[in-house]
């Protein structure tokens, strides 16, 4: 039996407490009253010393328990088997940083040089393991003996590159950690985990604060460049999206390009870059930056359709001096516009509205065909997207209207007057149609903001439909399936969803036109119709931007990552659709952070090799003799003995004591 902190043991010293206490000198404990003594004056009873200890269960429970808490305190253990168990060597880990931050000059070149140092330095015995991380950790080379693990490893790092995602410290580290505590388990084995990175100051370490490290393994850190200078200047640039409200979007028919370009690394003067198309040096655009700035600001216009790639010119480096920007793709919407009057120029007629809000945007390119509602064909439906129904719709063509909405389409029905009940009812027997008694004007209340439709409406200046006023409109009995959007101030439903199969009937209480509603006059109309169309999945948006590392979008398991910056094709219906990838923005901050600041996260920092060879020659017997204690573990059984003795010590001494009786 040894003790790992013996000096602990000095705190059994303190069992001559109780034994003082014991025998201090203390009054009478007991006190009777006799009635003789009444009139007789009150004296202090004397003192007196214990000469000899009365309750010796009670002093040996007090002085077991102090006992034992020193001892819980110096963490014993079985030392024969420290002595006896032979070296294990050590279990190693090399872990390179391979994020897009390490394109800086110098830092791949000398991260491969301090790799191949680990692997030729590791002892016969030892087990060697080579990991790469991003976003992610990779085993490029299992554990293996020293000897042959040095070949592998030597193949990897030859054909091992820099990639260009993130750098995810915290799981790439907690992994790695598992992976090392995996693969020692069960062997008196040191734990070590040799990390090479530029350690960026924009590294994600969250999860480290919330996770356990293991207390075996121990984090060398090696940053790449080895240099004290401070890092040179360098400059970004990233696309981001355009500050526009959702009103103001739908109507957008001029592109609109915003750029952050961020400065750092030293220096104190300023910098200035210049910013332009690739190839194009006519659109060049320079900006100043001073030390540490950001600026945000205008993409000089696209020189060409083609033109996907901004360059930016005059830092230190070159690796994030480039951003993609996705072509303008405008999506085409069927739109089957079908009423009683098709003239566009007819204000009376919902066409003549229709027709002038959805125009062309960014994202979107409405195509409108209109039919008269007795001269609707198969093919009509067939070749739509969206419909919007004026009037009574015949009889003949509900089924044609079901298959439509059922396959997956979005019908806007408009009630021009009572007599869409018949036809309704044919859909479902719970619609009813009625005209409505008006008295002066309806109000919209009772809207659904948290529905698709409604949404863009949600934020405090654009909730207010207030001012929209309604002379006309129909009093809609709805079946128990269908949905309420918004109501009149008489609360009858203004507007209602039915869903049907994979699509939905949009039902308007009232026809829009000027003579019924101020709806088609309104600033609200123009988005109320694009926000119908994202509810048929043709949804305003501007060109797509991810980061490097994302998961590709539209495709199958297990999902395929985007690697390299640039422009990506990926199939969306019949044709494709071109999206835009570029570097994660914190991977161009070379600020770097000290690799003792983990610390902070308990992870012992340092190797086991490195404590063992201290000067005193004790550190590496201390260090066997910890590793073994934590397996042993004999303060478990120790805590439960402490609080039992502490359990009967509290009972024992206030357990029900007998009083003196006095006979009469």
């Amino acid at each position: 039996m040894s003790l790992l902190f013996p000096l602990y043991l000095l705190g059994a010293l303190a069992v001559a407490i109780p034994i003082v206490l014991h025998l201090r000198r203390r009054p009478a404990r007991d006190r009777i009253e006799f009635s003789s003594t009444l009139f007789l004056d009150p004296q202090e009873p004397p003192h007196r010393r214990s000469s000899r200890i009365e309750h010796w269960l009670l002093l040996a429970l007090r002085c077991a328990a102090l006992l034992l808490l020193a001892l819980l305190f110096s963490r014993p253990l079985w030392r024969g088997a420290v002595d006896a168990a032979p070296p294990g060597g050590s279990v190693r880990l090399i872990l390179i940083d391979r994020s897009a931050s390490m394109r800086q000059t110098g830092a791949w070149e000398q991260a491969l040089a301090e790799a191949r140092k680990l692997a030729a330095s590791a002892q016969p015995g030892d087990r060697l393991g080579l990991g790469a991380f991003d976003r992610d950790l990779e085993l490029l080379v299992p554990f293996g003996t020293a000897p042959d693990a040095r070949t592998a490893i030597e193949a990897a790092l030859h054909a091992l590159t820099p990639g260009w995602g993130d750098t995810a410290f915290d799981e790439a580290l907690l992994s790695a950690a598992g992976l090392v505590e995996e693969e020692a388990r069960g062997h008196r084995m040191e734990r070590e985990v040799f990390l090479i990175s530029d350690f960026p100051e924009s590294a994600s370490r969250d999860r480290l604060q919330t996770s356990a490290w293991p207390a075996e393994v121990h984090l060398r850190g090696i940053r790449v460049p080895a240099t004290a200078d401070p890092p040179p200047i360098n400059a970004s640039i990233q696309v981001v999206a355009a500050a526009e409200d959702d009103e103001t979007a739908a109507n957008r028919t001029t592109e609109s390009i915003r750029l952050r370009v961020t400065r750092s690394g030293g220096g104190n003067e300023d910098a200035v870059v210049t910013v332009r198309w690739k190839d194009q040096a006519a659109s060049a655009l320079q900006v100043r930056l001073p030390p540490g700035a950001s600026r945000v600001l205008t993409a000089p216009p696209r020189p060409h359709p083609e033109a996907t790639e901004l360059e930016l010119s005059g830092d230190a480096e070159a690796f994030d001096n480039r951003a993609f920007v996705a072509p303008r793709q405008a999506r085409t919407v069927r739109v089957l516009f079908a009423g009683e009057s098709i003239d566009p120029a007819n204000a009376e007629s919902p066409l003549f509205f229709l027709s002038r809000s959805l125009g062309p945007t960014e994202s979107l390119r409405p195509e409108i065909s209109a039919r008269l509602l007795g001269e609707l064909t198969a093919a009509d439906w067939r070749n739509a997207d969206v419909a919007l129904l004026s009037g009574n719709l015949p009889v003949g063509q509900v089924p044609e209207l079901r298959g439509f909405v059922e396959g997956g389409g979005l019908a806007i029905v408009l009630l021009s007057d009572a007599g869409a009940g018949g036809w309704l009812a044919k859909l479902d027997p719970g619609f009813a149609v009625s005209e409505a008694e008006v008295e002066d004007y309806s109000l919209l209340e009772g809207i659904d903001f948290d529905h698709a439709i409604f949404r863009p409406f949600a934020t405090p200046g654009l909730r207010d439909f207030s001012k929209i006023h309604t002379w006309k409109h129909r009093r809609l009995t709805l079946p128990a399936a269908a949905r309420v959007l918004a109501r009149f101030d008489s609360q009858d439903p203004a507007l209602a969803e039915w869903p049907a199969g994979e699509g939905r009937i949009v039902l308007s209480a009232m026809n829009w036109v000027p003579a019924e509603s101020q709806l088609p006059l309104s600033s609200k109309f123009v988005p109320l119709m694009f926000a119908i169309l994202g509810e048929a999945g043709f949804q305003h948006r501007e060109a797509d931007r991810y980061l490097a590392g994302d998961e590709l979008p539209g495709t199958a398991r297990p999902p395929v990552r985007l690697g390299a910056p640039g422009i990506y094709a990926i199939p969306e219906g019949a044709g494709e659709r071109k999206i835009a990838c570029n570097l994660p923005p914190g991977e161009s901050r070379l600020e770097r952070f000290p690799v003792e600041s983990l610390a902070a996260f308990g992870i012992p920092i340092g190797t086991a090799k490195a404590v063992a060879s201290d000067d005193s020659g004790t550190a590496g017997p201390r260090l066997q003799a910890a590793d073994l204690e934590g397996q042993q573990r004999l303060w478990k059984w120790l805590l439960p003995a402490l609080l039992a003795v502490l359990l009967v010590e509290t009972w024992w001494a206030n357990r029900p004591r007998l009083k003196p009786v006095m006979a009469r």
